[in-house]
């Protein structure tokens, strides 16, 4: 290839001569049709510099002689980032019937731009393309190429570089010159998958929001359960969903009048049956519904009837987990009356077991019992408590 004698000479020129005043950390080298070739760099204080070489292929001795080339060296750029990669292509312009280079850098707020130069001349040939190809993050590789046949438009000019993901992306233009006309961003075919996985991901991280482990309710799960929290943790990682639903939650006729008004948790509760409907385990609202709604009286019915529509759990799931509240409830208490000392107030009640279709082995009983109430005294010395218990 005819750039392998061009880098072996450049490399050679660099170790002998200007090793001490010029050391760019990336570069770019281009062959410049029976006119020898150019090479790219970061200058320092924002500019990408040029040296170029007249050697031809006749006499490869020449590309031994590299220089400035006056006026153009600095190509009218002074926003390139310091960790800008560079890429360069340099192609016979059909437009101009001249040779044109075009070069890709990223600047310092993290745009990729190119700029444009058609035949030899000074600093005002150099001109930036209106289109930013890219945001992405500094020190992103680029790379690029050309192709067209003999000199024959359509001329197709390639830039690659990864997106904020992470992922291989294209654009492409098809005419010469600056006219900001280049293609959406295209992702390759092989990429696919790994454009999924983000998103994925992200609905992982939803699934843990409302995801509680196996079917028991403890105190921490519901005490820890925060409706601003889960909101914050939705729109991050649901933004798309979280934007759809917030359209149609409320008109902009409705913004405009009521902008206090906000439907963020219809939204939430909205969301938590979509996920309640994939697996209960994913339920976390809805279990918080339940105990809220069995310790504020809500029947049976109430219970089969909010559970039909995805708002709580089941009665009978609601059963079961009161009694395992219940029980944990009195372990910890009986935990806590062996180490410190407590005193007890009680007093009878009356339970009313109400039925709404009476039959004869099923009607309204009244219920007789006993609540207390343990007092714990956690303050107290540990050596005390046993002295004073024990006696």
């Amino acid at each position: 290839m005819l750039l392998s004698p061009i880098l072996s000479a450049l490399f050679l020129t660099l170790r002998l001569t200007a090793a001490t005043t010029w050391s760019p950390s990336k570069f770019a080298v281009v062959n410049v049709a029976t006119s020898g070739a150019r090479t790219y760099f970061y200058g320092g204080n924002g500019t990408i510099m040029e040296i170029s070489t007249g050697g031809v292929p006749s006499n490869p001795a020449g590309y031994n002689t590299w220089a400035f080339e006056p006026g153009i060296s600095t190509l009218n750029i002074r926003n390139a980032a310091p960790s800008t990669d560079i890429a360069v292509v340099g192609y016979v312009s059909p437009a101009t019937e001249g040779f044109a280079v075009r070069l890709f850098y990223q600047a310092t707020n993290g745009e990729i731009i190119t700029a444009y130069h058609s035949g030899v001349g000074g600093d005002p040939l150099w001109q930036l393309d209106p289109v930013v190809i890219a945001t992405v993050p500094l020190g992103t590789p680029l790379s690029a190429f050309q192709s067209n046949l003999n000199g024959v438009l359509p001329q197709v000019i390639v830039i690659q570089y990864t997106d904020a993901n992470g992922l291989l992306t294209q654009r492409v233009t098809t005419t010469d010159g600056i006219d900001g006309i280049w293609s959406a961003p295209f992702r390759h075919a092989w990429e696919k998958q790994s454009k999924v996985r983000p998103r994925q991901a992200a609905g992982a991280k939803v699934r843990v929001t409302f995801f509680t482990l196996g079917a028991d309710v403890t105190e921490k799960e519901l005490t820890g359960t925060s409706f601003t929290r889960i909101i914050a943790q939705a729109k991050k990682l649901a933004p798309n969903l979280w934007r759809v639903l917030l359209q149609l939650a409320r008109s902009p006729k409705q913004q405009k009048q009521s902008p206090k008004k906000d439907p963020a948790k219809m939204i939430l509760v909205v969301i938590a049956i979509f996920k309640y409907t994939r697996s209960h385990h994913r339920g976390r609202v809805q279990k918080l519904f339940t105990i809220y709604s069995k310790f504020k009286g809500l029947s049976a019915k109430g219970f089969d009837t909010f559970h039909a529509i995805g708002l709580t759990m089941s009665n009978e799931w609601t059963g079961d987990a009161v009694g395992r509240i219940s029980d944990a409830a009195m372990a910890e208490l009986k935990g806590l009356m062996d180490r410190f000392p407590w005193l007890m107030s009680y007093d009878n009640v009356l339970l009313a077991f109400k039925v709404f279709s009476q039959r004869v082995n099923k009607r309204t009983l009244l219920g007789n019992g006993t609540a207390a109430t343990i007092y714990i005294k956690r303050s107290a010395m540990q050596r005390r408590i046993d002295v004073e218990y024990r006696r």
